[in-house]
């Protein structure tokens, strides 16, 4: 006889092992699904696009983003760009592209069930052109050399592979001429030292680039070479007369004779008459603060005036010889407490004779001021 009590337990195991498989069954996790975002903005050298997560299969997305090749159906083993990752739908651009080639793409999305892929499309990027670029003003300009350059705003779609600056003395320089720069390779801003120039001479100078399309030039500069600098050795020949003023300590009176740069900037004492009263001497003593009389005439104050030579050699006081231009020859005397006569005449040191025409400035008479090079 069956025990109906021990038919109907097991009736009940069985259903309940019913149920708890078809829950197991239905909490099954699949790999996500991901659909591709039309190209856009299609150049030489990239595009964009991206993709929507329709899925994420139930499981946490780990990766996603686009993946492209010149093959169809292109896989994260081929170039990819990735997203940031939880965002639905995400934008990617594919960038480093060939000009006028065509290309496959999908959307990817990663969870631990693996990799899916969206639908394909397909472009063709732009057929690239020439690089742009402009020129760099010239700067750091002398006699002989010369710094430029330039800065290549764009590749055109394919590399630049030579870039540089050409000059002439004629207007249009081309990257045929020898006088040229090589400086490297790729986009952005670069550097030229211009060398071998020729003084007093203007030059033309134009920024070039080159890549697989050919090669252009940026706008055209011009600048012009400095003299040559030089440093002549010679004698400066001074002869002065001062006359009083008929100030408080007439005709007594403190003295300084000195040289300046065309700037005013001091070189050298000449000559300085003032034991006792130098702080009268206010200009002299604003030129050189530390009243500075290194290989300079100097004695007490003057008793009466006259005529007074000195001469200078070319150097400042450091005993070098100070670059060839124009110079001040400057004379301060006073008979007074700071207050007094500043007479300034101008002279050129170079490689030829400079003989000044005698003049008189402020009670000061130069007669002789003439510089002779060795």
């Amino acid at each position: 006889m069956i025990n109906n009590t021990k038919v109907l337990n097991l009736l009940s195991v069985l259903f309940a092992l019913i149920i708890l498989n078809g829950c197991t069954t239905n909490s099954t996790k699949l790999a996500p699904t991901v659909t591709t975002t039309a190209i856009s903005n299609i150049t030489s050298g990239s595009a964009a696009s991206g993709g929507t997560i329709t899925s994420d299969g139930g499981a946490t997305i780990t990766a996603q983003g686009v993946c492209w090749g010149t093959a169809s159906n292109p896989t994260i083993s081929d170039s990819k760009v990735a997203s940031t990752i939880g965002t639905s739908p995400f934008s990617a651009t594919l960038s480093g592209l060939t000009g006028n080639t065509t290309y496959f793409a999908r959307a990817y999305a990663t969870n631990s069930e693996g990799t899916s892929y969206g639908n394909e499309v397909t472009f063709t990027t732009a057929q690239p052109t020439t690089p742009t670029l402009t020129t760099t003003a010239a700067s750091a300009i002398g006699a002989t050399t010369a710094t430029t350059g330039g800065t290549i705003s764009s590749d055109g779609g394919a590399a630049v592979t030579a870039r540089g600056v050409c000059w002439a003395t004629t207007t249009g320089p081309t990257n045929a001429l020898t006088t040229k720069t090589s400086d490297g390779t790729g986009s952005g801003a670069f550097n030229s030292n211009i060398t071998g120039l020729t003084a007093l001479t203007t030059y033309y100078a134009r920024a070039y680039a080159t890549n697989s399309v050919g090669t252009v030039y940026g706008n055209e500069i011009s600048f012009t070479t400095t003299a040559v600098s030089a440093n002549t050795t010679g004698t400066l020949a001074v002869t002065a007369t001062t006359t009083t003023y008929n100030g408080p300590y007439a005709p007594r009176h403190v003295l300084a004779i000195w040289v300046a740069n065309s700037s005013g900037t001091f070189v050298k004492s000449l000559m300085v008459y003032a034991a006792a009263r130098k702080s009268d001497l206010t200009n002299w003593l604003s030129a050189t603060p530390a009243g500075n009389s290194t290989d300079a005439t100097t004695g007490a104050t003057l008793s009466s005036h006259g005529t007074r030579t000195c001469s200078w050699n070319g150097k400042n006081v450091s005993g070098s010889i100070v670059a060839d231009g124009s110079y001040r020859l400057c004379v301060e005397y006073t008979e007074s407490n700071g207050t007094g006569k500043l007479a300034t005449f101008t002279f050129v040191k170079g490689a030829t004779t400079d003989v000044e025409a005698a003049s008189t400035k402020s009670g000061v008479s130069m007669s002789t001021l003439t510089w002779t090079p060795n």
